[in-house]
């Protein structure tokens, strides 16, 4: 009966990615963010590919089963914003701030978030592998572990 109850507690539960309803095209992912965050709509169900975006303000914006791949965000802000299912591959997260952002079931896979600041973050069911957040600051975030520790590499 022990066993059982720690199996379960370690248990994790990966992204629930919805079949991709749209593909973003270059250029217009800025847009399209800022417009969810300013209404205050939930993006979800995209799939973005080598996108670039550089100094940008997502801060609270909401995101969804999102896949993002090849992508580059330099130095934007997600403050305060809602992560939830995502996928994101091959992606460039440096110098970003995430300070407060809660992040559930996401799947991270060789990215790279050099500098990246997530104070004060919540992360819940995470898969990571083959990433770099070297000199991130995670003071004050607060992770729910409850994974083997081969998922935080």
């Amino acid at each position: 009966m022990e066993k059982e109850k720690i199996k379960k507690a370690v248990k994790i539960t990966g992204p629930q990615i919805q079949e991709a309803s749209l593909t973003v095209p270059d250029g217009s992912i800025e847009d399209l963010m800022s417009q969810a965050r300013d209404a205050e709509e939930e993006l979800t169900g995209l799939r973005v590919k080598g996108i670039q975006a550089a100094d940008c303000d997502f801060s609270k914006i909401r995101l969804r089963s999102i896949v993002f791949e090849n992508c580059r965000f330099f130095g934007c802000r997600f403050t305060g914003s809602s992560l939830v299912d995502l996928q994101i591959r091959a992606c460039d997260f440096s110098n970003c701030d995430f300070s407060g952002a809660y992040f559930s079931r996401c799947r991270m896979e060789s990215v790279k978030g050099v500098g990246v600041t997530m104070p004060d973050s919540h992360l819940s069911d995470q898969i990571w592998r083959d990433c770099n957040f070297r000199y991130g600051n995670f003071h004050g975030c607060r992770i729910e572990i409850g994974l083997p520790q081969s998922h935080w590499l």
